[in-house]
């Protein structure tokens, strides 16, 4: 098909030199002659064609040919050679291209799709895919791909903004490095009931302030990885823009901020805060991973080093080492011993959240544990734990997963009544896996109405290290474990912590492990020389593969980046996400910072009870 020349440049130069686009490295190669196109003249084009010109251009070149298509009409059209809608539709009517399809949206937020097909349109205002306009704003859009990942639309933005999933992930970041990709700060989980900080580089305060759907109010726990400065640099700011959000008075003043990071994280705030005479409104409670056992005296006991910045620190030994088992990090116990403030929230029980696994309790006189066997679980309430383990670093570093309770699963009312049960306490406890006796003498069991048990989401951080392979088998291990002891009794053990000692290596089956892995894109400072600037992409695409992760999130936080070669060279975005795409075998690889936020939702249950399933749902997480 030849494709209409709705304009010629009349200049000698060519269009690869007029665009920036690399030059045919062969005579034979395919490529569209001169002129101007719309999208359904490339979509008429042959797939080689099109995935040619987009191989020039270091756009990604995976996907369905009308996703194709609207890639390199976004890349046209950012070079001055794209016909607008009103040609579009002359030239389309002349070469007789009507028939293939195209979908207007009404939205203003989206008025810029010219092109694709319904489903792609729809992705766009549901803000799953990026529009023409965003990817001529941002062209690394193209080379990602994402299944949380979401745009703020007008579609959408209600959900969004209300957190309607009740985890939502954002990426705090205030510099762009010369090709494009995100200097990010922080990483911010956002739940149901509070916001946690994972990582608190320079500035993120200033940051945090452009995002107007999170309250300040609501900042509870803030997740350090090690002291390097990219990680710690923004805490004293950030404690103080706290404290300032929180003024006497405010509902959630007497509420502690608690902070997680390894050894010396209270020395180095201590010191920033009594330097400059800092006062906070608020306890701050720091939590500093030990490699050895506490003693059983001292144990959840907070020591005051700072009245006037009200610092306090804690000392939590590793599960192995813990009489317990593991650490009760949720806030109404505190809240009662530290504080002024007490809390009367409750468990609604009728969201059906289950009973977590947690470790065994460990003994604190054993020995020959080496670190890199060592855990930590802390619960946070009951629905979230957070598990902390180490990362092989020069120094000291640790990697965290976000771990969601299991929930019970739907109950299928008409499929209950069928058996012969009336609607209400019956069905509140089959949905809580009671067995329930009908009018008639029978018992009927909560898998012959009930839904299987929906497992709960996961988000792992992984900061620069040399290493994320035991971290990745950890985690591996505990999600078996914990699997395996889903939806049963008022509190559950798992043996995560025993297993991990002895290798930690045990095989998962071929079902996600983890929804998100937010990995670090960048080698750690003091990497051995020679190191490929793709190596740590690579190794966190091995980390999301070893953990079945859903997608991966390249994190780039060191401030630095801007002014390596690396920072500056346009090529390296699509080899750190073709590194990571090999070494994880799919392609939902995306860069921190390029979302609005990341959404990760449940897995959808069927509206009606399934024929497939006949007498008894599926059991299985």
């Amino acid at each position: 098909m030849e494709a209409r020349h709705g304009s010629s440049s009349g200049s000698s130069s060519s269009s690869s030199e007029r665009s920036g686009v690399a030059p045919l490295d062969h005579p034979n190669e395919l490529s569209l002659p001169e002129g101007r196109y719309s999208y359904k003249m490339i979509k008429g084009q042959p797939v080689e064609v099109i995935v040619s010109e987009l191989r020039r251009r270091k756009v990604a070149t995976w996907g369905r040919k009308d996703q194709l298509a609207s890639r390199l009409y976004g890349a046209l059209k950012a070079e001055g050679r794209a016909l607008n809608k009103e040609e579009s539709a002359i030239a389309d009517a002349e070469l007789g291209l009507d028939d293939i399809g195209t979908v207007g949206l009404g939205s203003s937020s989206d008025s810029d799709w010219e092109g694709g097909s319904e489903a792609d349109a729809a992705a766009v205002a549901a803000g799953e895919l990026a529009s023409s306009k965003m990817l001529a704003e941002n062209p690394l859009l193209a080379l990602q791909s994402s299944l949380a990942g979401r745009f703020l639309t007008e579609l959408n933005q209600e959900r969004l903004i209300s957190n309607f999933s009740s985890l939502q992930l954002y990426f705090l970041w205030g510099a762009t490095a010369p090709n494009g990709i995100k200097l990010s700060t922080t990483c911010l989980a956002r739940t149901a009931k509070g916001v946690w900080l994972f990582e608190c580089g320079e500035d993120a305060q200033r940051h945090l302030s452009q995002i107007q759907s999170i309250s300040w109010g609501k900042l509870e726990r803030i997740f350090v990885s090690s002291l390097a400065a990219d990680n710690i640099a923004g805490l004293p700011g950030m404690l103080c823009t706290i404290s300032a959000a929180r003024e006497k008075g405010h509902e959630a003043a007497d509420t502690p901020l608690h902070v997680y990071g390894p050894p010396g994280l209270a020395e180095y705030i201590n010191a920033m805060l009594s330097v400059s005479r800092t006062y906070l409104e608020m306890p701050v409670i720091i939590h500093e991973f030990s490699t050895g056992p506490i003693p059983e005296d001292q144990l959840d006991q907070l020591v005051q080093v700072n009245p006037r910045a009200r610092l306090y620190v804690t000392r939590l030994p590793p599960d192995q080492l813990n009489p317990e088992g593991y650490y009760d990090g949720e806030m109404r116990p505190l809240l009662s011993r530290h504080t002024r403030k007490r809390s009367h929230s409750g468990i609604d029980e009728r969201a059906g959240t289950l009973p977590m696994a947690l470790p065994e309790p460990g003994d604190p006189s054993r020995t020959g544990l080496t670190v890199a066997e060592l855990s930590w679980t802390l619960r946070m309430d009951h629905e979230w734990l957070v598990r902390v383990f180490p990362l092989r670093n020069k120094q000291p570093a640790f990697g965290y997963l976000m771990q969601e309770a299991h929930r019970a699963g739907k109950l299928y009312a008409k499929q209950a009544q069928q058996l012969g049960l009336q609607l209400g306490e019956d069905c509140y406890r089959l949905k809580m896996g009671q067995p329930v006796q009908t009018a008639d003498g029978r018992w009927v069991e909560p898998s012959q109405c009930v839904g299987p048990v929906r497992r709960g989401r996961r988000v792992a951080f992984v900061g620069s290290c040399l290493d994320a392979s035991g971290f990745a088998q950890a985690v591996a291990a505990v999600d078996a474990a914990a699997s395996s002891s889903s939806g049963g009794g008022s509190s559950t053990r798992d043996s995560s912590s025993s297993s991990s000692n002895d290798g930690r290596g045990s095989p998962h089956s071929k079902r996600p492990v983890v929804d998100i892995l937010v990995h670090a894109m960048s080698p750690p400072v003091g990497a051995p020389p020679g190191t490929p600037s793709t190596a740590a992409a690579a190794a966190a695409g091995a980390a999301a593969a070893a953990m079945n992760a859903k997608e991966l999130v390249l994190w780039q936080r060191q401030a630095s980046f801007a002014e390596t070669p690396d920072g500056c060279d346009e090529a390296f975005p699509a080899q750190a996400i073709e590194a990571a795409r090999d070494s994880m075998g799919s392609n939902y690889v995306s860069l921190g910072g390029c979302y609005w936020c990341y959404n990760p939702e449940r897995d959808p249950e069927p509206a009606e009870w399934p024929e497939e399933w006949g007498d008894q749902a599926p059991v299985t997480v």
